[in-house]
């Protein structure tokens, strides 16, 4: 029997990992060997937060122009974080950059915390019609 994992596997968190991981752990564990993580394609929010306010707009330009050099080596501190996770975390739960979009299995189990937040825009993460197993 092969089961598939529709989760939020690829978002760069430790929870959602944890999640992940012990998800497919606990199905090893109870005799289902066959199992992946799915993909799914990510659409647009279904719900979109404006954030036209001056004062707002004022505050995060006047941030940006203070901490430009702080933010440079934060991203430098971000990027190695990312490829320390693609590398080392990823490919314990069986994934690699290419995403599985197949949906050849015999149960599909959809889930974790934020997974239908149908707010957020992210190209790894976000609404999709799949998490509500609409065109599958």
């Amino acid at each position: 029997m092969k089961i598939g994992i529709m989760s939020m596997q690829r978002i760069k968190n430790y929870g959602s990992f944890l999640q992940a991981y012990g998800l497919r752990k606990t199905l090893n564990r109870i005799g289902y060997n066959d199992v992946e993580f799915i993909d799914y394609k990510v659409g647009k929010p279904l719900v979109t937060i404006k954030k036209e306010k001056i004062l707002y707009r004022i505050k995060n330009k006047t941030k940006k122009i203070l901490k430009f050099k702080k933010e440079k080596e934060k991203r430098k501190l971000i990027n190695e974080f990312n490829n320390r996770y693609d590398h080392e975390f990823l490919p314990l739960l069986g994934i690699n950059d290419e995403k599985n979009y197949n949906h050849n299995i015999d149960y599909l189990i959809i889930g974790s915390d934020e997974v239908f937040n149908c707010i957020q825009s992210n190209p790894d993460v976000g609404y999709s019609k799949e998490l509500f197993r609409t065109g599958v």
